[in-house]
């Protein structure tokens, strides 16, 4: 191996030890209270891009992108090198109801990961341990990147039955269940939270609550999918197979579908927050907006301006399904 690949494998072990992580916490349970039954509300995502952008067109541009902003981010004190989402839900006073996500919580789970196992892009749906974020860890954070003016948003009025339905999903989620597990100690790129007693990754988490309240998610410029070869995916969920960085280097394409699913390959699908940022700024600076999109802007608590979108989701019916579903499709990852 050249002394160049040496180098970008280091930095590639590093990346995955720290890129998902942010500060650690408890994940003790929080319970939210039912809304007002004649009052409009808000919900909001908010996102915050990548440091650098992330390229997604092979596995060896994955990590090498990768690698790139979560070395500059790390010296500019950037805790999201792969980007941020989370949600706030506000009453018709303005008062914050919600405002959380989902984050992992603990270095050693991705240090064993990488070190030892070798799972390769395994990690980018392994499971590990997660926590919620509060409000006030949020606060800070929409200030900071206020000020960077690297954050967005899209704003959704609601009406008091669907935002029942995001504390239901938020209390419900975040409660332990009759075995004492909650899914929001399990944090994963692959999981999706409507699925029972599945964690999720950020961006999952917020996309969700979006669904809940019937918004349109099934947006191709907000989310990736790609096919990831199974030989680049190690530890147990393979075997027991090594996958070192300096195999994903090796590889410009990713599968291309021959074969059998769940054998060859696996269908890797995460909402990409620098995606969802970049399409709202496209939005706000565009002159034809979605239909019923208007360009907003609201003000971060230290007063910085934060430009946006704003929806009006009240004249839609409320769906009425179930919060929580079963598994449609078997997923590699959930029970390891």
């Amino acid at each position: 191996m050249n002394r160049g690949l040496k180098r970008l494998s280091l930095l590639a072990v590093c990346l995955w030890i720290f890129s998902s992580l942010l500060l650690a916490g408890n994940n003790e349970s929080k319970h939210y209270t039912l809304p007002d039954s004649d009052s409009s509300y808000e919900l909001t995502i908010f996102v915050i891009p990548s440091y650098r952008p992330i390229d997604w067109s092979s596995p060896e541009k994955l990590l090498r992108t990768t690698v790139h902003s979560f070395i500059e981010a790390s010296f500019n004190r950037n805790l999201y090198p792969i980007g941020h989402l989370f949600i706030e839900l506000r009453d018709h006073n303005g008062n914050v109801r919600i405002r959380t996500s989902i984050a992992s919580s603990e270095p050693s789970e991705q240090r064993r990961m990488i070190l030892k196992d070798k799972i390769g892009l395994a990690m980018l749906g392994a499971s590990v341990k997660g926590r919620m974020e509060s409000v006030e860890e949020l606060e800070k954070k929409i200030n900071r990147f206020a000020r960077r003016e690297a954050i967005s948003f899209i704003n959704y009025k609601i009406t008091p039955s669907a935002a029942e339905r995001v504390i239901e999903y938020v209390n419900k989620f975040t409660s332990k269940d009759s075995f004492g597990n909650r899914a929001s100690d399990r944090y994963s790129g692959s999981f999706w939270p409507r699925y029972k007693g599945e964690g999720a990754g950020c961006s999952a988490f917020g996309i969700a609550a979006l669904e809940l309240i019937g918004a349109e998610i099934d947006n191709p410029e907000w989310y990736v999918k790609v096919k990831v070869p199974y030989d680049l995916i190690g530890g147990v969920y393979n075997n027991q197979l090594k996958v070192s960085p300096a195999d994903i280097l090796k590889r410009r394409k990713w599968h291309d579908g021959s074969g059998e699913e769940g054998v060859d390959y696996y269908i890797h699908f995460i909402y990409e927050p620098s995606y969802i940022y970049e399409w709202i700024l496209k939005q706000v600076n565009g002159n034809n907006l979605p239909e019923g999109f208007l360009q907003s802007t609201i003000l971060a608590p230290n007063g910085r301006k934060i430009r946006g979108l704003f929806f009006d989701a009240t004249k839609f019916r409320t769906p009425d399904d179930s919060i929580f579903k079963e598994r449609e499709r078997s997923c590699v990852f959930i029970n390891n």
